[in-house]
């Protein structure tokens, strides 16, 4: 759907959520507002998709545009 269609109640294709709360209560594929499936990834960081199940983890040697699935 175009960018301007998104609303607040729209229920997103694929998301994660990452840092230490979802205190803004943002939903995920689901429907849900579910807990952080990542931690805050630091400075020079990122969060790494490890599986199409949705399982991440912190990559502190990230390489963009790089993937192993």
């Amino acid at each position: 759907m175009p960018a301007a269609a998104i609303t607040s109640t729209t229920v997103p294709i694929d998301a994660v959520g990452y840092g230490t709360t979802n205190s803004s209560g943002l939903i995920d594929e689901t429907g849900s507002a579910s807990t952080p499936e990542a931690g805050d990834a630091p400075g020079g960081s990122s969060i790494e998709r490890t599986d199409l199940a949705g399982s991440w983890q912190i990559q502190s040697s990230p390489t963009p545009n790089s993937t192993s699935l």
